[in-house]
């Protein structure tokens, strides 16, 4: 049987950052994602939570909220290979093109759901863990797109065609949900185990020592703690 690795508990929960794990499959799964611009390294952002508040990107900051967005599968006719980008804060509200226009420099917006076309979003892998998120108005052809490549916080995102740039194209980093987990190496395959003053890896049990209450940080990090 492989060796146990112990480690040692100095702090009452164990702290780490799960919020910079990018995605790098072909599909992305249904969840919460901080979703990142390759070129500015910042992030998509909603300006508000209401009818019409703008997005744009903004760097990290201690309040994730409004970066935050849970990504659904769509239940459209024809569209089930699109996503809505739902807000993680207050009222449901979700990134749509404003009046569905279909024109490149279309306002990228928050708006109640509709189920219509101009709240959907196809993300396309480029195959090397990054994706470009098209519109379903345009169905697919033009992107999420920070204005003038610009560097700068507050800066605009709107559709644009796809020119293969790191303007155009986002890393999408997942986020966990609250609530009890096992942690199991991906080496070895073996599981997270609270063995008195320590920690090791070690074979499935079914037991409380294995599982472990993940809680997110407003910063975006999160407290592991046995349960």
């Amino acid at each position: 049987m492989m060796k146990k690795i112990k480690i040692l508990l100095s702090f009452v929960s164990l702290f780490i950052s799960l919020q910079v794990i990018s995605v790098c499959a072909d599909e992305i799964p249904e969840g919460y994602y901080w979703i990142r611009n390759c070129n500015s390294n910042m992030y998509l952002y909603a300006n508000g939570a209401s009818n019409g508040s703008n997005i744009q990107q903004e760097p990290a900051s201690g309040n994730v909220l409004p970066q935050k967005f849970k990504i659904i599968q769509s239940d459209v006719e024809d569209y089930e290979d699109y996503f809505t980008m739902e807000l993680s804060q207050g009222a449901v509200k979700v990134v749509d093109v404003d009046g569905a226009n279909t024109a490149n420099e279309a306002n990228i917006q928050l708006y109640e759901y509709n189920s219509t076309k101009a709240q959907l979003w196809k993300f396309i892998s480029n195959n090397d863990g990054t994706f470009r998120i098209g519109s379903g108005c345009t169905n697919g052809s033009r992107v999420l797109t920070v204005d003038g490549r610009s560097l700068k916080a507050g800066a605009n995102v709107f559709q644009y065609d796809y020119n293969a740039s790191k303007n155009d194209q986002w890393y999408m980093e997942a986020a966990i949900e609250e609530g009890t987990y096992l942690i199991r190496d991906k080496v070895s395959g073996l599981y997270l185990t609270i063995n008195g003053a320590y920690a090791e890896i070690d074979e499935y049990k079914d037991s409380n020592y294995q599982k472990f209450h993940i809680k997110g940080q407003s910063d975006g990090y999160y407290d592991i703690m046995p349960i």
